[in-house]
This record gives structure tokens, sequence and C-alpha cells, in this order.
């Protein structure tokens, strides 16, 4: 294991006071890494459990290519597909392909 030194200012010129201000900066980032790294081996235990972190998603796969397919027929508007899901306008959006839009739009 690797400790970094730094310069602590205490304000006072005391050895005594300097040395227990690096002491204390030793610990700290000491006890920095092993809440890193226990976060990291907690991630990964959820991993092996078949887990993900973020959010669900708000659509299912089936909804979302319903979506897209009343998009590109020109059925509704991507307002009447939020209402038909109860999503917002924006939550349609980031799940359309809008690969056939020309660029700038």
């Amino acid at each position: 294991m690797e400790i970094g030194y730094m310069r602590v200012s205490t304000g006072d010129q005391n050895p005594d006071a300097q040395r227990d201000a690096l002491i204390r900066a030793g610990v700290a980032e000491f006890q920095r890494d092993l809440i890193v790294a226990n976060t990291h081996e907690g991630l990964a235990a959820a991993r092996a459990r078949g887990r993900k972190g973020g959010r669900r998603p708000k659509l299912t796969a089936y909804q979302a290519e319903l979506a897209q397919q009343l998009y590109d027929a020109r059925e509704k508007t991507v307002q009447e597909i939020a209402d038909l899901f109860t999503v917002p306008r924006s939550t349609v959006y980031g799940y359309l392909n809008k690969s056939d839009q020309p660029s700038g739009v």
C-alpha cells in the first residue's frame, strides 16, 4: 500500500502538532481507500447476482417498439404517444430511433 505525503499546515510550528496532523491525514486517506474498495466489491457482487445499477426503464421493450412504430407511421404525435404510455414527451424522445431524420432537426 502506498501512502502519499503532503505538507499540512497547522498554523503552528510545533512538531508534535504537525505529526498529529499528518497521522490524521494518513488515516483519512486509508479510510477513503477502504470505502472505495468496499464499494467496488459490492458492485461486483451485485453484478455477479445479475443486478444492475440505475433506474428501471419506464417503457418495456414492447412499448418502446410500439412507440417507434407509431412514430414512424406518423399515426400519432409524440405527445399522443406519451399520453398513451403516461410518460413525458422527453421519455418518448429518448426511446425513439430518429436516425431517419435529417441532421440539424
